[in-house]
């Protein structure tokens, strides 16, 4: 009962920290004692609430959830392992992530336009309880979505960042000559 007891403790603690960085950039939203209370007795009350209503089909439901994220989390980590492994070559002004009017920006829409359009893509390949793309039919059944997530995310991440450091080669020239490592 105590190790069921600690580790809930640890994901109370975690989803605060996420809703705390989430909902309050400034700090000052879920400060104090207050606030941590709050945040923590919300999350603890959905949690219950959610388990309580898949727990007559936990691991069913479990399985299709996991299986839910993947849809999203695949393109998100083939962009980004695109761009540090292949673009970048590991090699990133780490104060200019800080900054958002530096070199990096404060959002690159382009890299979240391919993640949409890869998760919309990914639809017709989808087979999951909730939802059996007309693709995944016609191959019997196989969900071979997130094969076509992560060759498109990382395909298009690749072709847009290659294109888009040919038409601004000035900027590795400069941060070569800064010293900083691009």
């Amino acid at each position: 009962m105590l190790g069921v007891f600690a580790a809930n403790l640890e994901n109370l603690y975690g989803a605060f920290l996420t809703a705390f960085t989430t909902l309050s950039p400034s700090g000052k939203l879920l400060a104090g004692a207050r606030g941590r209370l709050v945040a923590t007795t919300v999350v603890a009350a959905l949690g219950t609430v959610i388990a309580i209503a898949a727990s007559s089909n936990f691991l069913t439901n479990l399985s299709n959830f996991v299986l839910f994220l993947l849809y999203f989390l695949i393109p998100w980590t083939a962009i980004n392992l695109t761009d540090y492994y292949l673009v970048r070559h590991g090699k990133y002004d780490i104060p200019s992530l800080f900054e958002t009017r530096g070199r990096y920006g404060a959002v690159s829409w382009a890299a979240l336009g391919i993640y949409v359009l890869t998760v919309l893509v990914e639809l017709p390949f989808m087979n999951s309880s909730f939802f059996e793309g007309p693709i995944a039919k016609a191959i019997g059944g196989g969900d071979i979505a997130w094969i076509v997530g992560l060759i498109l995310a990382s395909g298009l991440y690749y072709l847009y960042s290659t294109s888009a450091r040919r038409a601004a080669p000035q900027e590795a020239d400069v941060a070569r000559e800064a010293g900083s490592g691009l």
